[in-house]
């Protein structure tokens, strides 16, 4: 159900994607879109849970892991065993890196090994690091907010590297871990009391979804 944009009674376009339901087996699923939930708004399902992840697992769209997160790994530059805190992503040369989730640009620069690299506070607990970048987004400066998916960077081989990667390290409360095994944090689900008003607004977008639903497929609009 989308809105329908109207001028003088005309219709001119089609606006926001309001409420959609998702088929896939036997289960159906409806997201709702809710403007007042004080992040800028965002899709929720029928119990109130943000619809999208908070955290990225794989901050890049290559997925190839070209070194783990280990305890002890022989370093393929200097030979010295040592830990290695994070997971490598083969990736070409400028490749788009994304924020992982919401939060604070806390550095931005070079730092020895780490080449070229960018650090994200989500708030007090989580931390991200980026490195071995070939260059930094122009909005992303220190102390500037990024949101979740917001590009930051493009994948390099500066520092410390024998080819074009992303290193990537995820901390918290002060320890990195390995960001492919760990649970992440949770999704966030509303308030009961933004839950109350969001249930108010959607609740003509779910009759009007159940109408069509008993429908064969088509487009609906929803007048704004």
């Amino acid at each position: 159900i989308y809105e329908a944009k109207y001028a003088d009674g005309d219709f001119v376009r089609y606006g926001r994607l309001l409420a959609m339901q998702l088929k896939h087996g036997k289960d159906n699923t409806e997201l709702f879109w809710f403007p007042d939930d004080e992040k800028g708004g965002n899709y929720y399902d029928s119990e109130g849970r943000l619809a999208k992840r908070i955290f990225m697992r794989v901050p890049l769209d290559v997925k190839s892991v070209s070194s783990e997160f280990n305890a002890l790994r022989r370093h393929p530059i200097t030979g010295i065993v040592r830990p290695h805190y994070g997971t490598d992503f083969r990736a070409p040369w400028g490749a788009t890196v994304r924020a992982a989730a919401d939060g604070k640009v806390v550095f931005v620069g070079q730092g020895s090994g780490y080449g070229n690299y960018i650090k994200i506070q989500h708030g007090p607990d989580y931390e991200t690091r980026y490195a071995h970048l070939s260059s930094f987004d122009p909005s992303v400066k220190t102390n500037s907010t990024v949101r979740h998916g917001q590009i930051i960077g493009r994948v390099g081989q500066t520092g410390l590297a024998t080819g074009p990667h992303l290193h990537y390290e995820l901390i918290v409360d002060g320890v990195q871990i390995n960001p492919m095994t760990t649970s992440l944090p949770d999704t966030p689900t509303l308030s009961p009391y933004k839950f109350a008003q969001m249930e108010g607004q959607v609740a003509p977008l779910r009759e009007e979804l159940h109408k069509i639903s008993k429908k064969p497929l088509q487009a609906s609009a929803k007048g704004s």
